[in-house]
């Protein structure tokens, strides 16, 4: 469990740094990706903060995917391009509930099927 915790800690850390300086994170939202990948590693191991990390860049990658199309049909809309604390929770908070009962449902796979539902869109400013 410790080994799980120390990755968390180093892919939380590389994670939440990386999308600060690339202005994907606001400070809050850095915090909350390092917290997020300590808390789901240290629940469901190493897998579950590697999840953590591949959503995250994922979703940074696609929110630049085709940016100027984006900004232009979105000009009506009021939306920041960096990620705060509560957009992260909303965005990973699954991912640690699941990673919750991962750990204390005797490490049953089936919980990895309901990972995918965790990509649903959130509008919190």
């Amino acid at each position: 469990m410790l080994s799980s915790i120390v990755i968390g800690v180093a892919l939380g850390a590389a994670t939440g740094w990386l999308g600060h300086r690339s202005g994907f994170l606001t400070p809050s939202g850095a915090l909350s990706v390092f917290v997020a990948c300590i808390a789901t590693s240290a629940l469901g191991g190493w897998v579950w903060g590697a999840l953590v990390l591949v959503f995250v860049a994922g979703t940074n990658l696609l929110s630049r995917y085709r940016r100027a199309d984006k900004r232009a049909i979105s000009e009506g809309f009021c939306r920041r391009a960096s990620r705060g604390w509560r957009q992260i929770l909303g965005r990973v908070g699954w991912a640690m509930v699941l990673a919750l009962l991962y750990r204390f449902m005797g490490r049953d796979a089936c919980v990895f099927a309901a990972f995918p539902t965790n990509d649903c869109p959130i509008n919190i400013r």
